[in-house]
């Protein structure tokens, strides 16, 4: 007789984000039902969090969760440098959280905290995978055709030809992973379509992948403008350039959210239209509401690791947590091994610069 598969394990880091730990304990009630027989680490100071761990516990929406609770000494604040928290804050609920997915205690772990102290636990903790230089921060946005991946969204500030190539390989095995899509189309983010357009770095890029066999589905180069138009399934930059489009499309979302809003208080007509068309707004804003989108995988590791937003609400961090799962389930890191794998064993992959 065989056995049941274990739940999947997920480390958490209740302490990380702006309105950490309340918020973190809200998210997990408020998509408890959704998530099915999962185990939850949760890692947090005992006189933060006992007390809302007595809650949740009696929260019925929470019965199917198995919850263990780990006390840490500390926290990594949001203006805490990397370097001085991997030094001495490996005690803390971020750098605990990390090791459990390090010592396969946790099958994930979820972060809403520092980005960059996270990024540095995971990387000395997990290790990056054979044939990767840098880990890069990937997350899906929606766009006009349904969703598309983008990557680096702010790991690696700079990055070389290689990195972009290692970015397109590790992006193509989480797309097909998650979205199902066999064969997933791929673009460099350029300043222009045009071959000639562009930086040393992304022609370098190009140059690699137009060579390569290995990609399905490369199509060249995309604009700013393509991302939201849907135009390719992954979108592969730098983190530079990936975290100020991400936040110019966050911004613009709020932005046309307020002035719709503005616009229909104006007079009894407008309230009257938005009215008729209430459902409609709202199913629109709900599409394109970022909050929806929250969890980027830090891909490029040896285990899975999960970065939420820090300035989030119950709602954004339960879609974190939800993808977290997701994530775990679809075994996405054998996906990103198997391309790795290729990757190293070609000609490019094996040089250095």
């Amino acid at each position: 007789m065989s056995s049941s598969p274990r739940p999947i394990r997920i480390a958490i880091d209740c302490m990380g984000g702006d309105t950490a730990p309340e918020v973190v304990f809200q998210g997990i009630s408020l998509c408890a039902k959704e998530l099915g027989p999962i185990s939850l680490q949760l890692y947090g100071v005992q006189a933060a969090i006992e007390p809302l761990v007595e809650e949740i516990k009696k929260d019925t929406a929470c019965k199917d969760l198995f919850i263990e609770v780990i006390l840490a000494d500390d926290v990594v604040t949001s203006d805490m440098k990397p370097k001085v928290a991997v030094r001495s804050h490996r005690a803390s609920s971020m750098g605990l959280a990390v090791m459990a997915v390090r010592e396969k205690r946790a099958d994930a772990v979820l972060s809403a905290g520092n980005t960059g102290a996270f990024m540095a636990f995971s990387k000395i903790m997990l290790g990056t995978l054979k044939g990767i230089d840098r880990p890069a921060i990937a997350t899906f946005l929606p766009t006009s055709k349904g969703q598309s991946l983008v990557l680096d969204l702010g790991a690696n500030a700079e990055c070389s030809g290689r990195n972009l190539v290692e970015f397109s390989f590790m992006g193509e095995a989480l797309t097909q992973a998650c979205l199902g899509i066999s064969a997933p189309s791929i673009g460099l983010l350029n300043i222009g379509s045009e071959n000639t357009k562009g930086n040393r770095i992304v022609q370098e890029a190009a140059e690699i992948l137009t060579k390569t066999d290995l990609l399905k589905n490369y199509i060249g180069f995309v604009e700013g403008t393509d991302i939201m138009a849907g135009t390719v399934d992954v979108v592969v930059t730098d983190g530079f350039t990936g975290n100020v489009a991400l936040k110019t499309i966050e911004g613009s979302m709020r932005f046309v959210k307020e002035q719709v809003g503005r616009a229909v208080k104006k007079s009894i007509g407008t309230r009257i239209s938005a009215f008729i068309l209430y459902r409609t707004l709202k199913k629109a804003f709900t599409r394109f509401d970022p909050r929806i989108y929250n969890g980027a995988v830090l891909l490029g590791l040896n285990a899975l690791a999960v970065k939420s937003h820090g300035n989030v609400d119950a709602f954004s961090f339960a879609h974190a947590l939800k993808f977290t799962v997701n994530v775990a389930r679809q075994d996405l890191l054998t996906h990103v091994k198997t391309y790795v794998d290729r990757w190293a064993s070609t000609e490019e992959g094996t040089s250095r610069e």
